[in-house]
């Protein structure tokens, strides 16, 4: 995927694309969770791209994305970093769609303590950018509850480096599947494989994950939540199969978040944490979230 990149004040290098056309329709940033890049959301982005601008980039430290250097690796800071983005392509209305660790920065944005209600209150402003929707997905408020254990990680004593990268995407990726579904449909099965494959070749360091890892460890959004304008349309997407994120995770969020609206798809909430990669790409999510985004409620 072809890429620009701008410095943040402290110097850190962010690398980023902008798909699609400007239209009537508000862009919308794709925040990307932990160890993934921009590459990874090249089909959905795609799609959303036919009808409106899509921001992707990569956070700090990982894919095409520097780091300054001594920085503390934060929640808070990698908000700053899209802030910074947005102001730097000249954006001042968005909608945010969070994924996973991406859904605590959205959160960490719309929560910001420069935030306040726009003034018809039906979105956040923040450093003179307005936040009018947030999708947060496969996402929590608090470090979660989850099947996923580093400690696993199988051993590559012995392996090629070629080896090791392969082993060591193996186990992250297959974490973002339900097993069952693995075992029942070879198209997802073969699009495990083909994420690895493609994951090989790819700028993910392991020291970064484990940064990333311990900023969600000491970010915790719920109470800032609750001061966020009710006004501002948020949709959760989660799936009860997801073995990243424990479901009860979205279910708190509910709780922070009285205005926000749950999507279940036609083919039901049986799906994984990589939730773009199951059912059909544009009737189960891409015209839904369409929908949501243009109408900035859940009539899906």
């Amino acid at each position: 995927m072809p890429t620009s990149t701008f410095r943040t004040a402290d110097g850190a290098q962010i690398a980023y694309d902008v798909l699609g056309t400007r239209t009537a329709h508000l862009p919308i940033v794709l925040i990307n969770g932990m160890s993934a890049i921009m590459e990874d959301w090249a089909e959905l982005a795609a799609a959303l791209g036919e009808t409106r601008q899509v921001v992707v980039f990569d956070h700090r430290g990982i894919g095409a994305s520097h780091l300054a250097g001594d920085e503390a690796y934060t929640i808070e800071l990698l908000a700053d970093d899209v802030l910074a983005l947005l102001q730097h392509l000249g954006l001042t209305r968005v909608q945010l769609l969070g994924f996973s660790m991406g859904g605590l920065v959205t959160q960490a944005m719309v929560a910001h303590p420069a935030a306040h209600a726009s003034a018809d209150g039906a979105g956040v402003v923040v450093r003179g950018i307005e936040v009018r929707a947030i999708v947060l997905t496969a996402t929590f408020a608090k470090m979660p509850k989850s099947d996923f254990n580093l400690k696993k990680q199988p051993s590559t004593d012995g392996m090629s480096g070629a080896e090791r990268a392969r082993a060591l995407a193996a186990f992250m990726l297959r974490y973002q599947y339900d097993e069952a579904s693995l075992a029942s449909n070879g198209a997802l099965a073969a699009r495990l494989q083909a994420r690895i494959d493609a994951s090989v070749g790819t700028r993910r360091p392991q020291v970064v994950i484990l940064q990333q890892m311990g900023a969600m460890a000491q970010y915790d959004a719920r109470e800032a939540l609750r001061r966020v304008p009710r006004g501002l349309p948020v949709l959760l997407v989660h799936g009860r199969s997801d073995r990243m994120v424990d479901y009860g995770e979205s279910r708190e969020l509910e709780a922070c978040l009285p205005q926000a609206q749950r999507y279940v798809p036609r083919d039901g909430e049986a799906y994984g944490h990589m939730w773009f990669d199951y059912y059909d790409l544009r009737s189960a999510w891409v015209r839904p979230l369409a929908a949501f985004l243009e109408a900035g409620r859940a009539r899906l």
